[in-house]
């Protein structure tokens, strides 16, 4: 698996792509829960392949803590459709889909409290 990390003014836009196993979702859990816990996030998974349960389940627990973490919150966008089903149990004000990167940079941001 590969993560592509750009910087779109203060949103942090991660592409992945290549497979996701249960080795490589820990390491992504790892790096993941130390970078991504201070800036907007948005996911693009359009390019990224699951292989076996083990490796999507750890991957959903980290976007799943990710979110809880983060006070901006985490989008996803370029969610396969087979991926989005089981995916949809977690969304909700802080895990949020969007169809793309454009939508997800513009979709809602939660309010920090100041």
């Amino acid at each position: 698996m590969d993560a592509n990390i750009k910087l779109d003014q203060d949103i942090l836009i991660v592409t992945l792509s290549g497979t996701m196993d249960f080795d490589k979702a820990f390491e992504f859990r790892k790096k993941s829960l130390r970078h991504f816990l201070r800036n907007r996030v948005v996911f693009s998974l359009k390019e990224l392949n699951f292989v076996g349960s083990t490796g999507l389940s750890s991957f959903i627990e980290t976007l799943s803590e990710l979110a809880e973490k983060n006070p901006n919150g985490l989008c996803l966008c370029d969610v396969g459709l087979e991926y989005k089903r089981l995916l949809e149990p977690y969304f909700n004000e802080k895990l949020q889909i969007f169809a793309d990167i454009e939508h997800a940079k513009k979709g809602p941001i939660i309010p920090t409290l100041v």
